[in-house]
């Protein structure tokens, strides 16, 4: 629960500050709303996940499948190694 808490303050400072929404998230005036299509894919992958009980087998299958993040993909000059394309950028602290 915790986590998704988490996720979701997360979420609302990033549409606060206009960055990139989350999968499954769409920023309207300023506010986050669902996007109904990409929930349904995040709810598939954390369902995949809980399946397949890998990190590595799931992001196989999201590739095989198509799927992928709203984020655009680093380049690999800006991370500095293979390893980078899979770091996320750091994320902004949440308040304790």
């Amino acid at each position: 629960m915790l986590k998704t808490f988490g996720a979701l303050i997360w979420a609302r400072t990033v549409a606060a500050v206009g960055g990139m929404p989350p999968l499954g998230f769409d920023v309207k005036n300023r506010k986050l709303v669902l996007n109904d299509e990409e929930t349904r894919i995040v709810v598939d992958i954390f369902r995949r996940y809980l399946a397949l009980k890998s990190v590595h087998a799931l992001r196989d299958e999201l590739a095989d499948a198509g799927i992928k993040s709203k984020r655009p993909a680093p380049s690999m000059a800006a991370r500095g190694s293979p390893v980078g394309r899979f770091i996320d950028p750091p994320k902004p602290s949440l308040p304790r």
